[in-house]
């Protein structure tokens, strides 16, 4: 595996030069300098507050493998530079990969078309967006896509770094294109007629509202998939770098997002995959995260290629695997880096902290707090309602119910008449809230006081009709 040495493992000739390397990328990406070709950098290395920024060690080393990849093909004629970021939880994966944009900004030849697609979950999108914000140069020519109509013409020919979730590529590809079950037809050995599903331009049967609006008219392409087919028609690419966020969770090629991806990356020079847990369950779903981020060789994209013929799915090459970590892994964990202990704290509060006997609750809340006082447990409340079968009780399996079953808490309320239908939602909650308050099995006068609200509020809330 490619993993990235710890400081203290390195010798003093490599220290110097990572720190020579460092210094060097840090200065060529910087906003302040300007390289031989006229090309100014975009990163900001002074924050809002004036404090001075600075990379890590495994940072710069991650950058610095994703710009070495395929460097002997030319940049606009074909060159495919794909690297997994396999960063554990709290290492900076958004910084590495503004790092790597920011070195492939200086690659660029001036006046050279750049955008940058970054794809991550709803969670962290305003994580990213602001991010980009506080650390390059782009400003106003960064956009942040919550909905695939924030992605028009313009916005393509404007921007340098569009911010988008996996759901909103989804989104804006359905708008054109439908999934059909009889895309392809095909024929077995034995001589019969088979099809696969595929993805075809125009309107789903099935889907009236859209057929009603489009009649016997294609929809039209979403600006950003008409970006990415004029590029190719014209032989360029349609991204300079594509960045994937937690890329495990949408890399599986039978869905939307994972084929979308796949189309993405394809057109793209750059791509980056940032993950801390690569595979969940099958060795397959290690070829899904090659194929959609297009690293190359291209058989590493093949999920039989990970497994050992007759050994079942789970059954692993370890050559493949192998090959695999030295062409597209970049490994950093919490051993690598020389982090702050982590100190873990408990905390116990009252539920009723903060409470007085004259606060203004509702009876609603009143009532809620009785039960988390009651002082029931969760497998109490999980178990089936006792039923009476002739003098004894039983549980609701038909067994003798335990000593429990015979305490306020869970016996069952005798039979009520059926509620009026004219009762109104509100009468419904009162009735609840006046109802006498559950026995406390605790001590504590945190209960008392609950059920001495509960009494006030049942002898002051009027009885429904």
């Amino acid at each position: 595996m490619v993993k990235q040495q710890r400081r203290s493992e390195k010798t003093p000739e490599e220290l110097a030069k990572l720190d020579m390397m460092k210094a060097s990328i840090t200065r060529s990406v910087s906003c302040e300098n300007v390289n031989a070709r006229g090309r100014r950098g975009i990163i900001k290395l002074t924050d809002q507050f004036g404090r001075r920024r600075s990379f890590y060690d495994h940072q710069v080393v991650a950058a610095q493998r994703l710009w070495l990849r395929d460097k002997e093909t030319p940049l606009h004629q074909g060159r495919k530079a794909g690297l997994a970021c396999l960063h554990d939880m709290g290492l900076g994966k958004t910084i590495t990969a503004i790092l790597m944009v920011a070195g492939i900004h200086m690659l660029i030849e001036p006046g050279v078309d750049e955008l940058t697609i970054v794809v991550c979950p709803l969670s962290v999108l305003r994580v990213w967006f602001d991010t980009f914000k506080s650390w390059t140069t782009f400003d106003d020519r960064i956009v942040m896509a919550e909905h695939q109509t924030n992605i028009t013409s313009a916005v393509m020919k404007h921007a340098r770094v569009i911010i988008t979730t996996p759901d909103v590529l989804v989104q804006a590809f359905k708008t054109f294109m439908w999934k059909n079950p009889k895309a392809e037809k095909w024929t077995t050995k034995a001589g019969k007629e088979k099809y696969r599903w595929g993805f075809c331009h125009g309107i789903d049967p099935k889907d009236k509202k859209k057929k009603a609006r489009f009649g016997d008219k294609l929809p039209p392409i979403h600006p950003l998939f008409k970006h990415i087919m004029s590029r190719v028609d014209a032989g360029k690419h349609a991204f300079t770098c594509a960045v994937v966020d937690e890329v495990h969770k949408c890399s599986n090629p039978r869905t939307w997002s994972g084929h979308i991806l796949g189309k993405i990356c394809k057109d793209a020079v750059y791509t980056v995959g940032l993950t801390g847990t690569p595979v969940r369950a099958r060795p397959k779903q290690v070829a899904w995260i090659v194929k959609v981020l297009n690293v190359q060789p291209e058989w590493l994209q093949e999920g039989k290629n990970y497994t050992i013929s007759g050994g079942g799915e789970f059954c692993v090459r370890r050559s493949t695997v192998t090959e695999f970590h030295e062409k597209a892994v970049d490994r950093v964990d919490n051993t690598v880096v020389d982090l702050q202990p982590i100190t873990r704290f408990t905390l116990d509060y009252d539920p009723l902290l903060g409470a007085s006997a004259t606060a203004r609750t509702t009876p609603i809340s009143r009532s809620a707090t009785t039960r988390t006082c009651s002082g029931r447990s969760a497998l109490q409340r999980r178990r089936p309602r006792p039923t009476r079968t002739g003098r004894s009780w039983t549980s609701g399996s038909g067994r003798p119910s335990p000593p429990w079953a015979s305490s306020p808490l869970t016996r069952p309320s005798a039979p009520t008449a059926p509620r009026p239908s004219g009762r109104s939602r509100r009468s419904t909650t009162s009735s609840r809230a006046a109802s006498p308050a559950r026995p406390c099995t605790s001590s504590g006068a945190c209960c008392a006081t609950a059920r001495a609200r509960v009494t006030r509020a049942s002898s002051s809330t009027p009885s429904p009709p």
